[in-house]
């Protein structure tokens, strides 16, 4: 009797991990086709306008990169999003891509590529959580991405 407990039990605990590992993974809750076509680097609408206000935000110029395979440089874990400032070269916001689905994005933030003073303003990082959910919109030109009300515009970058 008490084998078949153990055993029983083993085997409910198993079946326990596998399940948190499917639920957690970020792939399971990523359409995939949505994030190949949003994969690669965002920037600035670069025009005559490029010095208003709504390109110019907490002392930057932030650009974007959506990637989907592991960088040496980078610590943050694929699928990711990364904002950073186009000047400085400094870390904004970064972050493993968590859900993705036909308007909303979220994201686990990556604490070590974040600096959570100096991202997009008005954006608002969930602290119980570590995440920050985003409504987008693809553009015809890039991607908008909103959260909290504040929206910000960014470009693809063509592939010469």
């Amino acid at each position: 009797m008490k084998k078949k407990t153990v055993i029983t039990a083993g085997i409910l605990g198993v079946l326990a991990v596998a399940a948190g590992v499917w639920f957690y993974h970020p792939a399971g809750k990523v359409d995939q086709e949505i994030l190949s076509r949003l994969e690669g680097d965002y920037g600035i609408p670069y025009d005559d306008d490029m010095d208003d206000e709504e390109y110019y935000d907490n002392e930057c110029f932030w650009e974007m990169a959506v990637f989907t395979k592991a960088d040496g440089f980078f610590t943050t874990k694929p699928p990711a999003l990364m904002i950073y400032d186009a000047e400085a070269g400094e870390p904004g916001l970064a972050g493993t891509i968590i859900n993705l689905d036909a308007d909303t994005m979220e994201l686990k933030i990556d604490d070590r590529m974040t600096d959570k003073d100096y991202y997009p303003s008005g954006w608002d990082i969930e602290t119980s959580s570590d995440t920050i959910e985003f409504t987008y919109e693809e553009t015809e030109d890039g991607l908008e991405l909103t959260n909290h009300g504040k929206t910000f515009t960014f470009v693809k970058y063509q592939e010469d």
